[in-house]
């Protein structure tokens, strides 16, 4: 299970520089630890899993479409950033007078494999466990080397984004217990369907929400700017378009998991076009209103995509 085995190695190198007070050591441990997972690209639609248990089926690790992107933005971007991190934390550590290189470049690896990780979870359980590793690394690394009032701040980004989380597990337990399993591939292109099980919307609607919530959408975004501002720039780095974006894509893949539940589609899109006329309505000019109505006319395409409700967000 070489798959299995890369996240080992990973995972025992990002540790390792808790262990070193070197600064160059420890950068270079972080760096491998995230390089070694350049090796999951030449396992593209190859899935690996073991069983763990009746309610919670197996964990695993695939690579294919859906996640393809995802590796090839949070991979590149945390492996350039352990480069970056080596000046900034430097005059960082001045200007709090302490600092640990490896505190900072352990936390920083575990907090950049959790997105990897997450991405690559092939059971529901398996990517909460890793969206929590993110939010406890991203937590303590904003509250021990963040700026100005980082105790409330980093406080606040663990509060509201573990709301998020908490909806999410209350969705993925109710599904286990409805299934008897909380895996979302059967193959490593093909999802589950759960459309079907008892109280599917509501499962459905708290998992949704719950990432809408973890991913600072829908409104519910009062700690992102609050958070972006007191986190050191390596860490605001991987925020906004990494960690936030696995909210996006946890939420995606309820999209798929639930795909038959089109009637809940006119929730989504109304939500979407209202935001996209308000975010218009803002600027000086109103061109951008004139699009709505085009947008109106494509959504009963979205609904009828191959991905069924999904497919209202990525199409066919």
């Amino acid at each position: 299970m070489p798959m299995w085995y890369i996240l080992i190695v990973a995972f025992v190198l990002a540790s390792l520089p808790f262990l070193v007070k070197s600064k160059r050591v420890s950068a270079t441990l972080s760096a491998l630890s995230i390089a070694v997972t350049l090796a999951y690209f030449a396992f593209y639609n190859r899935l690996e899993s073991f069983y763990v248990a009746p309610t919670v089926g197996s964990f695993g690790l695939v690579v294919n479409n859906l996640n393809l992107a995802m590796l090839a933005t949070i991979v590149p971007v945390t492996l350039v950033t352990t480069i970056y991190s080596l000046r900034y934390m430097e005059e960082r550590f001045h200007e709090l007078g302490y600092g640990s290189w490896g505190t900072y470049y352990a936390l920083y690896s575990l907090f950049a494999l959790s997105m990897v990780y997450t991405v690559m979870s092939t059971n529901l359980l398996e990517i909460y466990l890793f969206l929590e590793l993110g939010l406890v690394t991203s937590f303590l690394l904003i509250l021990l080397f963040g700026y100005g009032d980082r105790k409330r701040i980093s406080l606040m980004y663990f509060v509201w984004t573990h709301v998020g989380t908490i909806l999410m597990l209350i969705s993925i337990v109710l599904i286990g217990i409805e299934s008897g399993s909380m895996d979302v591939y059967e193959t490593a292109t093909t999802l589950y369907n759960y459309s079907g099980l008892t109280y599917a919307g509501l499962i459905f609607l708290a998992g949704v929400v719950g990432m809408m919530i973890k991913g600072a959408m829908g409104g519910v975004n009062v700690w992102l700017p609050y958070a972006h501002g007191e986190a050191p720039t390596p860490i605001s780095v991987l925020l906004s378009p990494n960690m936030v974006g696995l909210g996006v894509f946890a939420a995606m893949i309820y999209m798929y998991l639930f795909r038959d539940l089109t009637y809940l589609a006119p929730i989504f899109l109304a939500w979407a076009v209202l935001h996209y006329d308000l975010r218009w309505a803002e600027r000086p000019s109103s061109d951008g209103l004139q699009e709505v109505p085009s947008l109106l006319e494509r959504l009963p395409d979205g609904l009828h995509a191959p991905g069924g409700l999904g497919g209202v967000l990525l199409g066919p």
